[in-house]
């Protein structure tokens, strides 16, 4: 398993792309707001020529969100969060606009709610 991590946004979150020899990946806290950052980020699976196959949320806090609408429509794949985060994915819009962020599209619904201790798997790659 391989991991490569971008720094995005103005709160300098990390988004990660957890990725294996068979080119299956996940994206973990798309955070990717500006369109260079998109570009960054989908230039390396491209580059890589990764297949996405979710999205996984590991928290719902705005700056790990920023890229969700832009991952899922580009990849088509699962938005994966924990129920308990729904209400703080409901509140992004507006804490977008207190912190003055006019870039920011919502996220999608999640299609998946991952639950406590849960193991996961996505092709052969396990969390």
């Amino acid at each position: 398993m391989k991991v490569q991590i971008f720094t995005f946004n103005p709160f300098q979150e990390n988004t990660v792309v957890v990725y294996n020899e068979k080119k299956d990946a996940v994206i973990i806290d798309p955070g990717c707001l500006f369109k260079q950052e998109q570009a960054e980020l989908s230039g390396f699976i491209e580059k890589n020529d990764l297949k996405v196959l979710a999205i996984l949320n590991t928290h719902c806090h705005l700056d790990h969100i920023f890229g969700n609408y832009y991952c899922v429509e580009k990849y088509n794949v699962d938005l994966i969060i924990h129920k308990e985060d729904l209400f703080t994915l409901s509140m992004a819009e507006r804490s977008a606009e207190m912190y003055g962020i006019n870039e920011f599209v919502n996220s999608p619904e999640p299609n998946r709610f991952v639950e406590d201790n849960e193991i996961i798997s996505f092709g052969d790659l396990t969390f």
